[in-house]
């Protein structure tokens, strides 16, 4: 039986074939099955019929100056009825013959591959294919050609295929089931499969159609998205190759037609200096909520070895422009915000103008031109859309080529945070590659430091002049920030006293005003003013506040070990260092507020640490701290220098053995990478106060009988407190006197404010 088929089926295709062949001689030609056109015996019967064309004659070939002479119109063929199955047999689908295939209205089916989405994208919209060209790089769509034909419109024996499109998966997905469509439609939400359009017609599978071929279809269960093909070669090696979760074969989804009109032409390149396009690199601040793009080599070295991840974290080059301007491209231009500490960029010369003339430069200060872009009214091919985004919020622009994180900022942002404007400019899909990343500097000089040091440290330090640069090793790690967490709510204390709704005069919980809770919190480093401070603001307020201005890794979460006054608390050194600068800068609380804060930091008791490791005579206004664990002690500090060379936020946590003299070390480290080697050394006495007149002492803090009266004019070290009493060290004994009896016994050195 299989030999009768056979030889059925290679006289059929020696009919088509023939007939062709006469059809363009001019000539209708037939030929009969078993009429020795075909195989003869079983050994030959899968054998393809050879044809050998009759040579043109030695006239027609040299006479190059006579036209040819028209064919003869041919004849109408005859139609051949289609070979029938032996008796008793059924017709095999390979056996079937049809000539309705419309070959002449297919037209190409373009595919293109996504190494980034790892998915297959198909189209026969031309315009499609083009702008996909035009506006993506090669790493989201690479285009592969024309894979297949298909209908633009529906033709007699023809299905729809369905296509659907997915922001989850950043894929399509195609089906000519029409039950699989709308099982889709109403399984699914639509940012997983929304429902696009039919993508092309086809011809369902239960037809072996003649001058058809059919498109194997592979599911990725990784990926979710389908991928055909009807190339053999193809097909076999992703049947080899991959495994099934990565490509699963699922048998054959519909028939094309083997014969389509030609691919349409690419579009013209354009005039696109790709060659002389330079990265530029884009930064993200979780500090700012904002964006930061530059094309600048040095500058973006210069963000990346001084700015903590927090304040501006390097995500690397994210699409390509001009330094300086070329042909065709126009400015876009860059302001700087300190109110709203971000940048602001435009391509309209209008709006820029606008913007200088109607705005204060603290709100936008104009700085330069960014960089050079085309502008979007020519679709350039070899060129991307950048799509802006604004953010009434935080009042900046968010710019990205990427189809995938532009659909995600749409889907997932409210329009208060990022609000899509539409299309900004056009960029080179190709430019230079990103230059190589720096090494060295501030960073490199602590970190060997660091590591000639016993304990562990986490340290941040944030220039406070013109650069605001920053440097942190550890700086975003969360840990017990001891003591040096006092001066958040002494901030947010102060806050509270500018707003109205607390006073210095204030009384605690305790009876203790809050003027006098912030000194000895501050001065001396008290734990139970802490805690009443910490009651009376509210810990949930405290974290609402720090997370909302940007102080992330800084958190109270209740009491600790089940003790009355001592709260369990994280932060970091990059929130430390934040926090200390915007002090500073007056950017915190009013005039009188901040200077009430700095004139207690400055006068801090305890001053081996950080004030000690920079030269004499050099203001720093610091906040101390140290803890017992079960590894022993361990010392951290936080402050402001205020040096020839620079003024600078510096904060230093300690952990695991970490040693006074490792922080004052870690100090003096940077205070010569501003100031360069320190001649000599501050040094602080231990006895930081001294007796305002005849002072009455206690064994214990206010209930206790007098034990005696200290002297006027005696020096003392103060060594703890509870609240308003201080613990002194007296003739070897530890007692207690009342703070109002002691006046600070240290020369200050303090800031020009």
């Amino acid at each position: 039986m299989g030999n009768l088929h056979a030889t059925t089926r290679s006289a059929v295709i020696a009919v088509l074939t023939l007939s062709l062949i006469a059809a363009s001689a001019g000539t209708a030609a037939l030929a009969e099955p078993g009429s020795g056109v075909g195989p003869t015996s079983s050994a030959e019967s899968s054998a393809e019929p050879t044809i050998e064309a009759e040579p043109p004659s030695p006239t027609e070939s040299a006479s190059a100056t006579v036209p040819p002479t028209p064919p003869a119109e041919p004849e109408p063929a005859r139609q051949e009825a289609p070979p029938t199955s032996p008796p008793g047999e059924g017709g095999s689908p390979e056996d079937a013959v049809s000539t309705q295939v419309a070959s002449a209205e297919a037209v190409a089916v373009y595919r293109f591959w996504s190494d980034t989405f790892q998915s297959h994208f198909y189209t026969l919209d031309v315009a499609e294919r083009d702008s996909v060209i035009a506006n993506y790089p090669k790493s989201v769509w690479q285009y592969e050609g024309a894979k297949f034909g298909a209908y633009q419109s529906q033709v007699a024996g023809t299905i729809p295929v369905y296509r659907f499109w997915s922001q989850v998966h950043n894929a399509h997905y195609y089906t000519a089931s029409e039950d699989e469509k709308n099982h889709v439609i109403a399984a699914y939400p639509v940012d997983v499969w929304q429902y696009e359009r039919v993508a092309f017609y086809a011809y369902g599978t239960q037809d072996a159609l003649a001058q058809t071929q059919v498109m194997a279809q592979f599911w990725s269960p990784t990926f979710w998205n389908h991928f055909y093909s009807s190339d053999p070669a193809e097909i076999d090696k992703v049947k080899a190759v991959y495994p099934a979760h990565i490509w699963t074969f699922e048998g054959d989804a519909f028939r094309v037609p083997i014969s389509y009109a030609p691919a349409a032409p690419l579009p013209p390149s354009g005039q696109v200096a790709s060659d002389q396009a330079a990265a530029v690199y884009r930064f993200w601040s979780d500090t700012f909520q904002s964006h930061f793009y530059t094309l600048d080599v040095a500058e973006r070295d210069s963000v990346i070895a001084n700015y903590p991840k927090s304040v501006w974290q390097y995500e690397g080059a994210k699409f390509g422009a001009y330094q300086s301007q070329v042909a065709g491209t126009i400015p876009v231009y860059r302001f700087w915000s300190q109110v709203h500490n971000a940048h602001y960029y435009t391509a309209s010369e209008d709006e820029k103008n606008h913007v200088i003339a109607a705005y204060p430069v603290d709100v936008w200060q104009y700085e330069r031109v960014a960089f050079y872009a085309y502008g979007t009214q020519d679709a350039l091919a070899q060129t991307q859309v950048m799509a802006q985004f604004w953010s009434p919020t935080f009042w900046n622009h968010f710019y990205s080529s990427d189809p995938a994180e532009i659909d995600k900022v749409k889907a997932v942002y409210p329009a208060h945070i990022w609000t899509f404007e539409g299309d900004a400019f056009r960029v080179p899909i190709s430019y230079a590659p990103a230059a190589p990343l720096p090494t060295g500097g501030l960073s490199t000089v602590l970190a060997a430091t660091l590591g000639g040091l016993s304990g562990k440290y986490s340290v941040s330090v944030r220039d406070l002049g013109g650069t605001r640069s920053t440097v942190d090793i550890g700086g975003e790690t969360m840990q017990e920030p001891v003591s040096v967490i006092k001066v958040f709510v002494a901030y947010a204390v102060l806050d509270r006293v500018d707003l109205g709704r607390l006073t210095l005069a204030t009384r605690t919980r305790s009876g203790v005003t809050v003027q006098d809770c912030l000194r000895v919190i501050i001065q001396v480093s008290d734990n139970y003013c802490h805690w009443d401070l910490v009651a009376l603001v509210g810990e949930q307020a405290l974290n609402d506040q720090f997370w909302a201005e940007g102080y992330r890794g800084t958190v109270y979460a209740g009491r600790s070990g089940g003790g009355t006054y001592y709260p369990a608390k994280l932060s970091t050194t990059d929130d430390l260092a934040l926090l200390l600068s915007r002090l500073y800068r007056g950017e915190l609380l009013s005039p009188a507020m901040s200077e009430h804060l700095i004139a207690l930091l400055e006068t801090q008791y305890w001053r081996s640490k950080l004030p000690s490791g920079v030269a004499a005579g050099v203001p720093v206004g610091n906040k101390t701290g140290s803890a017992w664990t079960a590894d022993g002690w361990f010392h951290s500090d936080a402050g402001v220098v205020s040096s020839v060379g620079g003024t600078y936020a510096i904060a230093v946590l300690g952990s695991r053995g970490a040693t006074a003299a490792g922080v004052r070390a870690i100090g003096r480290v940077v205070y010569e990478h501003y100031n360069g080697p320190i001649a000599t050394a501050a040094s602080y006495s231990s006895l930081n106060a001294v007796t305002a007149a005849p002072t009455t002492f206690y064994r214990h803090a206010s209930t206790s009988a007098p034990l005696g009266t200290i002297p006027a004019g005696v020096r003392l070290e103060v060594y703890a407190s509870a609240r308003t009493w201080y613990q002194v060290v007296y003739n070897g004994r530890y007692v207690y006197v009342r703070m109002s009896a002691l006046l600070d016994a240290i020369a200050y050195p303090r800031s020009a404010r």
